[in-house]
């Protein structure tokens, strides 16, 4: 028997055989990580130097987290693609080969050993409309041979091709009922599409954040060591005028603590700045090549505004958050797929009842057959049934 059907399935990024015919491709190894783009034109005397605007290109570019969340939307699209499947077309076909060899007991039976031969071609399409319309259509083709001398016809044929019509008239009636699944599909698509804007907001907010941190812990580092230098200063002052008996003993201890203080206060805030220029490598996706990942970094924006400051009020703020935050156009999509839902899950609750109609046209072939019986025995015939059924 041989045996094929197609039922393709529209996915995203899948390999043509497992598109078209649900064989699985052979999977391949998982390729690293490409090393990070765009940083080589930034570099300069062994220099990383960035303003926040290459800041924000790079992080765009490079980053691993923005690189993860666009996967969801990868996979809210192919399963809008997915959903469609409930209207592809079905075709399947197949094919019977079968010979039977017997010994006979009878004259009766037309040969000492009866030798029959019979094949089996079937064919059928099934296709699904979105307004629920059913539409199924086979052809079946037989052919017969055998060696026994009663049969008249040898070999023979008979064949039926027949169409059949569906059509919903309450359950799963009308486009909703039956795209509901898309439509809740392409809204888990919107909503998939906010949340991602928000993450890749909240990345860009961090960014900035630590693009400026970075900033002013360089500020308080180099206040922090002009203070120490200071110390230092008064401590050897101090160390002159107690050997010139211009300070009480006990007064040099004071300036050795307060060296000491101004030490600690130096190695606290410098291991400040490391760990927040690491975190800004890390969002600019630096950390991915130790070549770059080693370079001291060079940010050329400056803590003092250059323009004039936007001013705007409590209100405009409001409706400019209400209209543009990715947050609120993510909720509005889920309460819409939840709406879609509830109204789709209440169809279940419909009473069924279908009209199908039904015609068989003609279709035959014959070969070897007498011209005085060709008439008789294949004269085209065809019918159509209506049926209506309802059920509670």
């Amino acid at each position: 028997m041989f045996l094929f059907s197609c039922c393709p399935a529209f996915s995203q990024d899948d390999y043509k055989l497992e598109r078209l015919l649900g064989i699985p491709a052979a999977q391949k190894p998982l390729t690293p990580l490409p090393p990070p783009e765009g940083f080589q034109q930034h570099i300069a005397d062994g220099k990383l130097v960035l303003s926040l605007d290459d800041a924000i290109h790079l992080t765009l570019a490079n980053n691993t987290d923005i690189r993860i969340d666009q996967t969801a939307i990868n996979t809210a699209q192919n399963n809008v693609f997915r959903q469609y499947q409930l209207f592809d077309p079905v075709f399947t076909g197949s094919f019977n080969d079968q010979r039977q060899k017997s010994q006979t007991n009878s004259e009766l039976q037309g040969a000492t050993v009866l030798n029959n031969f019979s094949q089996t071609t079937q064919f059928g399409y099934t296709q699904i409309f979105p307004t629920g319309t059913n539409f199924q259509t086979t052809f079946n083709a037989n052919k017969f041979s055998t060696n026994s001398g009663f049969f008249t016809l040898n070999p023979s044929f008979t064949t039926y091709w027949g169409f059949q019509v569906t059509q919903p008239l309450l359950k799963n009636f009308g486009t909703f009922p039956n795209k509901a699944p898309i439509y809740i599909a392409q809204r888990n698509l919107r909503q998939t599409q906010a949340t991602f804007h928000a993450e890749v907001s909240d990345i860009l907010y961090l960014l900035i954040t630590q693009y400026w941190n970075v900033i002013l812990n360089r500020q308080a580092y180099d206040v922090q060591k002009q203070s120490f230098e200071a110390a230092e200063r008064s401590y050897e002052h101090d160390k002159k005028a107690l050997s010139l008996g211009a300070l009480p003993p006990l007064d040099i201890y004071r300036s050795e603590s307060e060296v000491a203080a101004r030490r600690v206060n130096v190695i606290q805030i410098e291991y400040s700045l490391k760990q927040a220029e690491d975190q800004l490598r890390q969002l600019l996706a630096a950390n991915r090549d130790s070549a770059i990942n080693g370079l001291d970094l060079e940010l050329t924006e400056k803590p003092e505004p250059t323009d004039t400051l936007l001013q705007i009020d409590i209100a405009t703020a409001m409706s400019m958050a209400l209209a543009n935050r990715p947050e609120l156009e993510a909720v509005s999509q889920q309460l819409a797929v939840m709406r879609s839902a509830f109204g789709w899950r209440t169809t279940i609750f419909v009473p069924t009842s279908n009209l199908a109609a039904s015609t068989s046209p003609p279709a035959w072939a014959a070969i070897n057959i007498p011209p005085q019986f060709r008439q008789c025995c294949f004269r085209p015939a065809a019918s159509v049934k209506a049926s209506a059924r309802c059920l509670d």
